[in-house]
C-alpha cells in the first residue's frame, strides 16, 4: 500500500516538474523572441508594428513614408502635397531600434491587453529647394483667384460720406505658409489649417472701427450743412456742400483737416470771397439804373445814395459761423444799407418823383398815382440847384417845423421860415409846403428858385406827407 502512494507522489512530481520546465521553455523563448520583435499592439507613426522585427518596421515605415501626403485645408477647400512631389524618403536614424530596446522582454507577459502606440517623427529627407515650385503651383496662390485685402474707408458722396466695407480677400501670407508647409512636413503633420493658423493677410482697418465710424459722422454733419440766405423778390443763394468742401482744407493725402480744435478748417477768406460775389451780384446802391418816368419816358439815374448793399464784413462773419455749427436754416440776407422794395430799380409802389425840368412832382402809393403837383426847385441863378439824377430816401418828416438857415455872427440864423409839413431826404434838401409862394411851376425855378429844396402847394404837401414814411424813395432827375 506504501510503495503504491509513493509511485503516485513519483508521477506528479514528474508531471509538475514537466510543466515547469515546459514553462520555463516558453518564457525563454519568448523572452529571446521579444528581444527581436514588438509587442502585440505596438504601434509607431500608425503602423502596426506587432511581431515585426526592427527591419520589418522599417520596411513598413519606409512604405508609409511613400504614402505620406500633407493636406492644406484654405478657404475655398483642400490642396495636397504627396511625398513624390517634394522626393521624400525615410532616412534611418536608429529610432526603432532604440524603441525595440526599451522594451522589457523579462516582463512580456505583462504587454498582453496593453497596446502601445508611438508617435515617432520618423527621420526623413526631402527637396525643400522644391516647396517653393510646388506652393507657387497651387490653386491658393494663383493671382487670378487671389483677391487681395482692403481697408474699409470713407467714401464721398454727392450729398454726403458713407464707410465702404473692407474686403477680406484671400491673399496669403506666402512666407508662413512656407513655414508651416515645412514645419509639417519635418514633423511628420498630415494636415494644417490655414485659416486656423491665420495665415490669410487681413485688412488693417474694419467698418466698425470707432474711430472711422466717428469720422464720418462728423463729415455727414459738416456736409449736411445748408444755409439758404434770402435777397428779396424770390432770390435765394443756397450755400451747401458743393461749395463749402472746397473751402476746407486738405492734407497730403487728401482728407480734410480739422483744426486743434477738433473743427474742420474753414478758409474764411475763401468764404468772404463767396460773400464778395454774392454782393457783387445784388448790390444796387450807388449804382446806375434806369427808370421809367410818368411820362413814359426812360431815364438814366447815375446816382444813388440808395438801395441794397450786403454788409459783407458781418455777412461773412455769420455764413462762417453756420458752416461751423453745421447749420441747417433759411435767413434774410445782411444789409449795411436798405431799400424800401426790391421791385421797381428797388423803389417799390410807394415813391415820390420830381422832374426838374418839368418843375412837376407825383406821388404814388401802392403803384396808384396819388398826387400830380406843379413845384418850385432849387435857384438856377444863385447856383442853389437841387440834386438830380438820383434817389434817396426820405429821412424823416415833421409838422409843423421851422426852416433855419446858416447861424451868423450875431447868433441869428440867415432865415427862419415856419411850414406844417417837412419832409427832408437829401441832408438839408426836402420836400415842404411854402406859405409865402403863391405861383408854382413854370420857370420860376430859373431866377426865383429855393435854396433846394422843393417847395410844394400846401394840400400836395398835405397829401404827401400823409402817404410818405421814412425810407420812401424819392426820384429825382
Amino acid at each position: 500500500m506504501k510503495g503504491k502512494l509513493n509511485l503516485k507522489k513519483k508521477i506528479a512530481l514528474g508531471f509538475l516538474v514537466f510543466l515547469l520546465l515546459g514553462a520555463a521553455a516558453i518564457y525563454t523563448y519568448a523572452v529571446r523572441y521579444f528581444t527581436e520583435h514588438f509587442y502585440k499592439g505596438s504601434r509607431i507613426n500608425g503602423v502596426d508594428c506587432s511581431y515585426k522585427t526592427v527591419p520589418e518596421v522599417k520596411r513598413s515605415i519606409d512604405k508609409e513614408i511613400d504614402k505620406y501626403f500633407l493636406t492644406i485645408k484654405t478657404m475655398s477647400g483642400e490642396e495636397v502635397i504627396k511625398a513624390p512631389h517634394i522626393m521624400l524618403d525615410y532616412v534611418d536614424d536608429n529610432k526603432v531600434d532604440e524603441l525595440l530596446a526599451e522594451q522589457r522582454p523579462l516582463l512580456w507577459f505583462l504587454s498582453f491587453g496593453n497596446d502601445k502606440s508611438v508617435e515617432m517623427a520618423a527621420n526623413t529627407t526631402y527637396d525643400k529647394e522644391s516647396i517653393d515650385n510646388i506652393l507657387n503651383s497651387l490653386a491658393c496662390f494663383d493671382e487670378r483667384k487671389v483677391t487681395k485685402p482692403v481697408d474699409a474707408y470713407i467714401k464721398e458722396r454727392e450729398d454726403g460720406f458713407e464707410i465702404i466695407p473692407e474686403v477680406v480677400g484671400n491673399e496669403l501670407d506666402y512666407e508662413k505658409v512656407k513655414a508651416l508647409v515645412i514645419d509639417a512636413i519635418d514633423n511628420g503633420k498630415t494636415e494644417i489649417s490655414l485659416v486656423d493658423e491665420e495665415c490669410y493677410l487681413k485688412p488693417n482697418l474694419y467698418q466698425d472701427n470707432t474711430e472711422l465710424i466717428a469720422k464720418c459722422e462728423s463729415l455727414n454733419k459738416i456736409a449736411a450743412t445748408h444755409i439758404t440766405y434770402n435777397f428779396g423778390a424770390d432770390r435765394k443763394e443756397v450755400v451747401a456742400w458743393p461749395i463749402i468742401k472746397t473751402w476746407i482744407t486738405k492734407d497730403g493725402n487728401g482728407d480734410y483737416v480739422k483744426d486743434d480744435n477738433g473743427i474742420y478748417d474753414v478758409n474764411k477768406n475763401l468764404v468772404a470771397e463767396c460773400i464778395k460775389g454774392l454782393a457783387s451780384k445784388y448790390d444796387t446802391y450807388a449804382k446806375e439804373r434806369e427808370f421809367k418816368t410818368s411820362f413814359g419816358t426812360t431815364v438814366t439815374l447815375p446816382r444813388a445814395n440808395y438801395g441794397w448793399q450786403v454788409a459783407q464784413e458781418q455777412m461773412t462773419e455769420d455764413l462762417f459761423a453756420a458752416i461751423i455749427a453745421n447749420e441747417v436754416s433759411e435767413k434774410d440776407a445782411i444789409y449795411s444799407q436798405t431799400a424800401i422794395s426790391y421791385h421797381n430799380t428797388d423803389i417799390g409802389g410807394t415813391y415820390v418823383e420830381i422832374s426838374i425840368k418839368s418843375q412837376r412832382m407825383w406821388c404814388y402809393k401802392d403803384g396808384k398815382l396819388m398826387v400830380d403837383t406843379p413845384i418850385v426847385t432849387g435857384n438856377i441863378s444863385k447856383e442853389w440847384d437841387t440834386p438830380k439824377g438820383g434817389i434817396w430816401p426820405i429821412a424823416w418828416k415833421t409838422s409843423p417845423h421851422t426852416l433855419r438857415g446858416e447861424v451868423g455872427a450875431d447868433g441869428k440864423p440867415e432865415y427862419e421860415v415856419p411850414v406844417t409839413y417837412w419832409m427832408p431826404f437829401n441832408r438839408g434838401i426836402g420836400i415842404h409846403d411854402m406859405p409865402t409862394r403863391s405861383e408854382f411851376g413854370g420857370d420860376i425855378y430859373l431866377t426865383s428858385g429855393s435854396r433846394g429844396c422843393i417847395n410844394t402847394p400846401y394840400n400836395a404837401a398835405k397829401s404827401i406827407y400823409g402817404i410818405v414814411s421814412k425810407g420812401t424813395p424819392v426820384v429825382v432827375y
